[in-house]
C-alpha cells in the first residue's frame, strides 16, 4: 500500500502531513507528498518557461520546508517519501491526476484558499467525492504545535448501513484497525418510530404499546446489524463491538467519534443517497464536523 498526501502550506496541511507519515511508518510504505502550482504570468513562450521554472521551484522548497516542519531533520527510516510539484488546474485536478498506485489520498479539511469559517475546503470535499480509492480528511485544531498531534488512536468507528460502500468502509476500518491493534464499534443507525411514525398515528397508541414498538425496531436493527458483520470481513486479531442507535446518522457517527484520538471511518454513499451523487449528507456532515480524522471509502465496484 503507497499513501499520496496532498500539501499547500497551511496549518491543516503540515497537520496532513504528519499523519500520512505515521501512516505510512505503520505500514512501512511509500509516501508521495505533492503540492500543485499554478503559472501566474507569463506572456510568450519564453516568459511562460521561466515563470514555469520558477513556480516550480517554489513549491518544491514548500514541500521541502513542510517535511522539515512536520519531521525536523530525522524523518521515520521505515518511511520512504518522494516529494513533488506538479502543475495542475488546482489542488484537487492534480492530486487525483497524479495519485498514481497510491491506495490511500491524505489531505487536511481546509487548505490555504478555504474562508476562515468553512468547515470543509473544496480541494477535501472534491477528492472525497471523486477519488476511487480511500480519502483521509484531516482536520486543524487552532494553532497547537504539530508533535501534539502524534499518533494515539484509540479506537476506530465505523458506519454500517447495509450499501456496498459501506461494507468496503467496514473493510476497511478491520484493516486498518488491525495495523494499529485499536478496536472497531460497527455503528447501524435505524430510523425511530417516534421519528418517522405520523403524529396522529402516535396519539393513538398507548405508551407501553410504543415502547414495545420500539424496543422490538432496535432488536431487528440488532439483528441486521449482526447478520451484515457475519461475512463482511474477516476478524482475526480483531475486536469488533457493535452498536445500534437511532437518530441522524451523521450525528450519531460524530458523537460516537467525538474524541480527537478516534478515527471516523464512512462509506462515500449510504442507502439514503441518490444514485447520480457522489458524496453523500452524511459523509458530507462527518468531513465537515468531525473531530478527529475521517476517511471516506468509495462504492466498491
Amino acid at each position: 500500500m503507497s499513501i499520496l498526501v496532498g500539501i499547500d502550506g497551511s496549518p491543516q496541511a503540515d497537520r496532513a502531513l504528519a499523519w500520512a507519515i505515521r501512516e505510512a511508518a505503520l505500514r512501512s510504505t511509500r509516501l508521495t507528498v505533492l503540492h500543485a502550482f499554478r503559472v501566474r504570468q507569463f506572456s510568450g513562450p519564453l516568459a511562460r518557461d521561466t515563470s514555469l521554472d520558477k513556480e516550480r521551484a517554489e513549491a518544491q522548497a514548500d514541500v521541502e520546508q513542510a517535511l522539515a516542519r512536520v519531521c525536523g531533520e530525522h524523518p521515520p527510516p521505515q518511511v520512504d517519501i518522494d516529494a513533488t510539484a506538479v502543475m495542475g488546474r488546482g489542488a484537487a485536478d492534480a492530486i487525483l491526476r497524479h495519485r498514481g498506485e497510491a491506495e490511500l489520498i491524505v489531505v487536511g479539511n481546509r487548505g490555504l484558499g478555504g474562508f476562515p469559517g468553512l468547515l470543509l475546503g473544496s480541494v477535501s470535499s472534491q477528492v472525497a467525492a471523486h477519488a476511487d480509492v480511500p480519502v483521509a480528511v484531516i482536520p486543524g485544531r487552532g494553532e497547537a504545535p504539530i508533535t501534539d498531534a502524534s499518533d494515539g488512536t484509540r479506537s476506530i468507528v465505523v458506519g454500517v448501513d447495509g450499501s456496498r460502500a459501506s461494507m468496503h468502509a467496514l473493510r476497511w476500518a478491520v484493516d486498518e484497525a488491525r495495523v494499529r491493534n485499536v478496536p472497531v464499534t460497527a455503528v447501524y443507525i435505524y430510523q425511530s418510530l417516534r421519528a418517522s411514525a405520523p403524529f396522529d398515528a402516535l396519539v393513538g397508541l398507548e405508551r407501553y404499546k410504543l415502547d414495545r414498538l420500539e424496543a422490538q425496531a432496535a432488536e431487528t436493527a440488532r439483528d441486521k446489524l449482526g447478520r451484515l458483520l457475519e461475512d463482511a470481513a474477516d476478524y482475526a486479531g480483531v475486536q469488533v463491538d457493535h452498536r445500534v442507535t437511532s437518530g441522524s446518522p451523521a450525528k450519531a457517527l460524530v458523537a460516537d467519534a467525538a474524541d480527537e484520538s478516534n478515527l471516523l471511518v464512512v462509506g462515500s454513499r449510504g442507502h439514503g443517497g441518490f444514485a447520480g451523487l457522489l458524496l453523500g449528507s452524511v459523509s458530507q456532515q462527518c468531513l465537515s464536523h468531525a473531530r478527529g480524522p475521517v476517511v471516506v471509502t468509495p462504492v466498491d465496484d
